[in-house]
């Protein structure tokens, strides 16, 4: 996959980093780590993958592609290349496969889901309430979240569990004051309902906007944005989605291409764009 060159990219030893400083002997933070042994200029020829529910994405010609056949109900992997040399009635009837990011699971200072409620400033009995069921905060990290409304990246690089909660967390005040879904707060569990819903948020800050459309959407969940209201589609309970996509091929460029190494093995990875 081609990234962005300010893409932020979790790294073990040296946090986020913007894609075009990874370094050799960074250590990438996925499923498994990944250590970086190689990085080398290359020219690509790049293309844009555009779709209105996914994350935007810089691919190379040998990128490859996750895709599901409507009619066969099949799934395929193939390069973007073949993909382009394929007919369009055959590239219509196969749908982009999006599936959750795997993130390594990691401490947090205070429960995510908690985190969520006061990101999208939840009623605050509903937050005080939930408060006296936990063994212990972190007001310091509370207060900096009050004051500049953002999600930190602990939370935002989290495994999938923790993403959900605080996801759980943000959409929460929409949720009990639904007619449909009022219900007695008791905090049991930070698990509430969230399928077979669709919810809208109204988000001024366009970067928190923009990161909770990221947590959304790494979590396999549906979404887009229009102007300052995100909208989540909580109606797939798979953690896949299938959505429409195209491909703008964009100008040859620079990018630096790297290799990895997991498990023994040496690799090919990510081209990242020079700047």
């Amino acid at each position: 996959m081609l990234l962005h060159d300010e893409l932020n990219i979790v790294t073990l030893l040296n946090g986020v980093k913007t894609s075009k400083n990874i370094v050799k002997g960074d250590i990438l933070i996925g499923e498994e780590p990944l250590i970086v042994i190689g990085v080398e200029a290359k020219i690509y020829t790049s293309y844009n993958l555009v779709s209105e529910w996914a994350e935007p994405m810089l691919l190379s010609d040998k990128n490859i592609l996750y895709l599901y056949n409507i009619f066969t109900e099949s799934y395929i992997n193939i390069t973007v290349s073949e993909y382009l040399k394929k007919p369009l009635i055959w590239r219509e009837k196969h749908k982009l496969v999006i599936i959750p990011i795997s993130f390594i699971k990691k401490p947090t200072k205070n429960d995510p889901y908690l985190i969520g409620m006061m990101i999208n400033q939840c009623d605050s009995q509903i937050i005080n309430k939930y408060i006296n069921t936990l063994r212990k905060i972190d007001n310091k990290e509370l207060s900096e979240i009050m004051d500049y409304k953002f999600i930190p990246d602990d939370y935002l690089y989290n495994d999938y569990d923790i993403r959900l909660d605080l996801l759980r967390g943000i959409v929460e005040d929409k949720i009990i004051k639904k007619p449909t879904k009022i219900r007695e707060i008791s905090y049991y569990t930070s698990k509430i309902p969230l399928f077979n819903d669709n919810i809208s948020l109204e988000i001024s800050d366009k970067n928190l906007l923009e990161q909770i459309k990221f947590l959304a959407r790494s979590l396999a969940i549906k979404c887009y944005s229009k102007n300052n209201i995100l909208y989540i589609d909580f109606n797939n309970k798979k953690n896949i989605f299938l959505c429409d996509f195209k491909l703008e091929q964009s100008k040859a460029n620079t990018y630096m291409y790297i290799e990895l190494y997991k498990n023994g093995l040496t690799f090919s990875a990510s081209a990242i764009p020079v700047g």
